[in-house]
């Protein structure tokens, strides 16, 4: 009886450049008599070459094949009461395909006509049957993904970059690109390195079957707006999945990619503030109108507005009206502490009403505030979210100075007593105008003498 030999590879499959163990198993017959001088020379399939590492557990056995070599050699025995003993050799190949050693004998040991034995020489050993080595294609892809602008500004653009490469040795061909974008709206091109092959173009998620070959690179620009009403960190992760029948070692963790972008909200808050009417009047009904806008480009979500009124003011009502999809609340009392929700575009309005207190004087000073909210940003915000507004106090009438009575003129003195000249006789006997008249003052001038006269014969008798 004569032992048996039998080989196999494991594992049955490699990727290129990888290694597998080729296997020779010897089994002895029932007798488990010693076998002495058995040896056998395996020529291994073309493109398989052994590394140097080798083993064996029969008995005054050596083991020839060196790293490179292209064949196996052995000589060895099984002893006594053995009732097997192996040879194992590590071998490579750097190229795909499938890979059959045969010894030209079936199953049963018969010889396989027509075959060609993967064995010129053996001795003591009945030969072995086939054994495939199967080695597929090694790819090495890699997928990397970056945000700008990192933070993102809710209502602002935002772009995705996802780059895919393969250091090979083999071309990865049927890959597939898989990337569920956090946000709506998005559009994607693709830019291949020369031989590689994506899709051009795209909208929304991507799912993409691609080709990326040794050394080829992939890259796909994802870019859209941000919804202005975004919150919170975005999170976005690109999948890249080896061909089917192609191995990626190191697949995990470089075939996936995560970018986690925190939001930084940027709005551009403003506040306006009118009175009417102005200068306002005591005891008379009396308005401020409170104007609150957001230029964006992120909606205003807890954004605090705030408005102290004017002690002699307290009592006054407002309501709040606001625009589409902006909130505030619908009505208060008093002073304003409101937090409010403005989206971009949009606005809220408060309208505070009341009527002022009679006997209110001097100006009333009134400041409006809006804060915004936590986190955001709002590089205008000084001077746009304060808004004062003074109003006059009722205008008192100018006093109008009491015209003074004129003086009571004094009588002129009394001048020495001239006889009254005779009245001028024309020719024809007819007085003058002119000597009439100069007669009259005369005349006049005698009798106010005579009045002073009189009154101050009377104060002193």
């Amino acid at each position: 009886m004569t032992p048996q030999l039998d080989k196999a590879f494991s594992p049955a499959t490699i990727a290129q450049g990888q290694t597998s163990t080729l296997t020779f198993t010897i089994t002895n017959t029932d007798d488990l008599r010693a076998k002495n001088g058995m040896s056998f020379t395996d020529d291994l399939p073309a493109g398989v070459t052994a590394t140097g590492v080798n083993s064996t557990t029969c008995s005054d056995a050596t083991v020839t094949a060196a790293a490179g070599a292209t064949s196996v050699v052995f000589d060895g025995d099984i002893g006594l009461g053995a009732a097997s003993c192996t040879v194992s050799v590590e071998v490579t190949a750097d190229v795909v395909g499938s890979y059959t050693n045969t010894g030209c004998a079936g199953p049963d040991g018969t010889p396989i006509p027509g075959c060609a034995s993967n064995f010129p020489s053996i001795v003591g050993i009945n030969p072995p049957g086939s054994a495939t080595l199967q080695v597929i294609p090694l790819v090495d892809l890699a997928v990397t993904k970056t945000a700008t602008p990192n933070p993102y500004v809710p209502g602002a653009p935002l772009t995705y970059t996802v780059t895919v490469t393969n250091s090979g040795p083999s071309d990865a061909v049927g890959a597939t690109v898989t990337d569920t974008l956090p946000a709506p709206g998005f559009t994607w091109t693709c830019a291949a390195s020369t031989g590689s092959t994506c899709a051009a173009s795209g909208s929304g998620d991507i799912s993409d079957t691609v080709t990326v070959l040794a050394g080829g690179t992939l890259t796909y620009t994802i870019s859209g707006t941000v919804p202005s009403s975004t919150a919170g960190d975005l999170t976005n992760t690109a999948v890249l999945t080896p061909p089917e029948g192609v191995a990626d070692p190191g697949c995990t963790p470089s075939c996936q990619s995560t970018t986690v972008t925190p939001g930084l909200p940027t709005v551009d808050l403003a506040i306006t503030k009118t009175a009417t009417p102005n200068p306002y009047v005591p005891g008379a009904p009396f308005t401020y109108t409170v104007t609150i806008t957001n230029g964006g480009p992120s909606d205003a979500v807890g954004a605090t507005v705030t408005d102290a009124l004017p002690e002699p003011l307290a009592g006054f009502e407002w309501t709040c009206a606001a625009g589409i999809g902006s909130t505030c609340t619908a009505s208060g009392l008093g002073d304003i502490n409101d937090r409010v929700t403005i989206r971009v575009g949009e606005s809220v309005v408060y309208t505070i009403t009341g009527t002022v207190p009679a006997g209110t004087a001097g100006d009333l000073t009134n400041t409006a505030t809006v804060t915004p909210p936590s986190g955001a940003a709002d590089p205008g915000c000084t001077p746009n979210c304060s808004a004062t507004v003074v109003v006059a106090g009722p205008v008192q009438p100018t006093p109008v100075p009491p015209t003074p009575e004129p003086p009571t003129p004094k009588p002129p003195k009394p001048g020495p007593h001239k006889p009254m000249p005779p009245l001028p006789v024309t020719g024809s006997g007819v007085v003058t105008i002119a000597s009439i008249g100069l007669a009259a003052v005369t005349l006049g001038v005698l009798l106010v003498a005579g009045l002073v006269l009189t009154r101050r014969s009377r104060r002193h008798p």
